[in-house]
């Protein structure tokens, strides 16, 4: 059968890290994802999102603050002495799947609040719908991300799944190729202006759904 991946546009991944993210998706065990920039972390999470149909949201943890996770306190109701928050798109309430992205570019205070979340899905004592959690990070001990932090040990082991996607020049040739020729949501937006009938993604939207429901 076709890598699963693949069919996602996600190439040159091994067999053994499809199952891991089949593995977490079954139980809902916490996965990170550990790899040099363009390995495709990020997209992976948003393609599997999609073809499953999951609400989801990627948070950048090096900017994320976490009013924005949390939401603002509701004034009215702290005058009745109940503590509520006020959701906005970028809450986490209502999220089934999401990604923290840059784990390891959060400030050593911010790490702390998201401990929570990973491992038992509720923020402040206040559950979530949320039941899937992914990160991903780039390698602490590589000198070509400047800006990381040392993961808090606590925060390290709220995960259960560790993944280390390949890099480019560890893939065989013909993944390579594919690499290069895959065009994503985010390459070449503007090729349907201009050749009439043009598709700017090499995976469709058709595709996806149908590789979620396999």
């Amino acid at each position: 059968m076709t890598s699963l991946l693949k069919q996602l546009g996600v190439y040159g991944w091994k067999k053994e890290d499809e199952n891991l993210v089949l593995s977490s998706l079954l139980t809902g065990d916490p996965l990170i994802m550990i790899g040099a920039s363009g390995a495709a972390k990020s997209h992976i999470a948003c393609k599997v999102a999609q073809a499953l149909g999951k609400r989801f949201i990627a948070y950048d943890a090096s900017k994320a603050l976490f009013e924005d996770v949390l939401g603002f306190p509701n004034v009215e109701s702290l005058k009745n002495g109940r503590v509520e928050y006020v959701p906005s798109a970028v809450t986490v309430f209502d999220k089934d799947y999401i990604l923290i992205d840059e784990i390891n570019r959060a400030l050593p205070e911010l790490q702390a609040k998201w401990l929570e979340i990973i491992r038992s899905r509720k923020i402040m004592g206040f559950p979530t719908e949320v039941k899937w959690v992914w990160a991903a990070m780039n390698p602490s001990t590589d000198s070509r991300y400047n800006g990381t932090q040392i993961m808090d040990a606590a925060l390290i082991g709220r995960f259960s799944i560790f993944l280390y996607p390949p890099e480019a020049l560890d893939m065989e040739e013909e993944d390579r190729i594919q690499v290069v020729e895959h065009i994503n949501g985010d390459d070449a937006p503007s090729l349907g202006e201009w050749i009439q009938g043009m598709n700017s993604r090499t995976v469709s939207s058709e595709q996806t759904d149908k590789t979620g429901q396999q």
